[in-house]
């Protein structure tokens, strides 16, 4: 039998009111952070001298694609809750700045990890699988 409230993939109940369709400030600074998180994800230092070095360097996608995807999961959740809520208090605000730190704060870790990601499905491709990390 089907749930006549269903969740709807991108506004949740069905018949919930939505708040209103303007952003707050803290919303767009959100959306600014995450922004610069993921550009922070395509940042490398230097560009590919080579052909080789820029197939080695489309072998990070993978990895890339799947940081990306982590990042765009938090900040769906995020708009959500602001959408569905509209909170604008002190806890509010303190809460979501930790969260953005976080963000910020792990995107270099995630970078990292999503690297050694690629660097095993490039392992797996060449047919000599290798542990990413010793």
């Amino acid at each position: 039998m089907l749930n006549t409230r269903a969740l709807h993939p991108l506004k949740g109940e069905r018949d919930f009111q939505w708040r209103g369709a303007n952003p707050t400030r803290v919303e767009a600074l959100t959306d600014m952070v995450f922004a610069f998180a993921l550009t922070l994800l395509v940042v490398s230092s230097a560009p590919p001298g080579s052909f080789a070095e820029l197939q080695a360097q489309l072998w990070g996608f993978p990895g890339f694609a799947a940081a990306f995807a982590i990042l765009l999961l938090l900040w769906h959740s995020h708009y959500i809750f602001f959408r569905r809520f509209a909170l604008e208090d002190g806890w509010t605000t303190t809460l979501n700045a930790a969260l953005l730190f976080l963000i910020l704060f792990f995107v270099y870790p995630l970078k990292y990890l999503a690297t050694m990601l690629s660097a095993f499905i490039a392992s797996l491709a060449a047919g000599a699988p290798e542990a990413p990390l010793s």
